[in-house]
């Protein structure tokens, strides 16, 4: 088998790992995306944040709160259910614009990402 030969036979086993993992992945992706919660969001309010900070920024996106972790020398932590018409993925982009907000990010497995 010539040079030329060899080299392309391993280019074309390179792409083709890469093409199943990247397949891989987006089918990871795809099963995640599935897995939230439609209609609930958590977020982290940074630590300093006042209760009626918080309560006028939730009131503004016309939120209900479900469950808070108010957990002394922690960051507040807030369960929220969405009004409708607002989407999970507008809620936390919006929330994330806002400068008292730590972490904004959807319901899903169980376990909290912290970015």
């Amino acid at each position: 088998m010539g040079k030329r030969k060899i080299t392309l036979l391993v280019l074309l086993v390179v792409l083709c790992i890469g093409a199943v993992s990247y397949a891989g992945w987006l089918m990871h992706a795809s099963r995640e995306a599935a897995a939230h919660k439609p209609g609930v969001i958590y977020v982290m309010f940074k630590k300093g944040t006042t209760q009626e900070e918080i309560v006028a920024i939730n009131e503004s996106f016309g939120v209900e709160v479900v469950d808070s972790d108010l957990t002394p020398g922690f960051p507040p932590m807030y369960y929220l259910r969405l009004p409708p018409g607002l989407e999970v993925e507008a809620a936390i982009e919006a929330y994330k614009n806002n400068p008292r907000v730590q972490l904004a990010q959807p319901v899903g497995k169980g376990r909290i990402i912290f970015e």
